[in-house]
């Protein structure tokens, strides 16, 4: 999946959500014939109904959430972060590719990016003073 320009393997989970719909589908083909023939026994009926709605819901958020926690516990999970250089300025076009600490990079690569810039601020500074104290030169 990418959302502009961040790419984020770990959340292409397709093959979990098709389990998890599987699963709906397989419980809900053994739920309602079962409920259907207990209909008598209304306790009995409700406490099939509650168990099955449980099971699936907790089978479907399992299916969806452990393996990613299990990717970001093993450090597989791969963040790239494009930052693109804004008002004109050169250098801010870099990329910080990270496993699990995205931000850390990208901090320091924004700090060093941000001492350039007020560096080529400092001598463009500079400079200008050098140019109002040199006297002024009539053509």
């Amino acid at each position: 999946m990418q959302i502009r320009k961040i790419t984020v393997p770990v959340l292409n989970d397709s093959k979990n959500v098709g389990l998890s719909i599987y699963n709906i589908v397989v419980f809900s083909a053994i739920g309602i014939p079962v409920t259907i023939v207990i209909q008598n026994d209304v306790n009995a009926a409700f406490a099939i109904e509650s168990a099955l709605i449980i099971v699936n819901t907790t089978a479907t958020m399992l299916l969806v959430f452990v393996p990613k926690f299990v990717l970001l516990k093993q450090g597989e999970v791969q963040i790239s972060v494009a930052l693109q250089g804004q008002s004109g300025m050169s250098g801010l076009g870099s990329t910080a590719t990270a496993t699990q600490n995205v931000d850390r990079n990208v901090i320091q690569i924004l700090r060093k990016e941000l001492k350039e810039a007020k560096d080529r601020e400092e001598n463009l500074q500079k400079e200008n003073d050098q140019l109002k104290k040199k006297p002024e030169e009539k053509f």
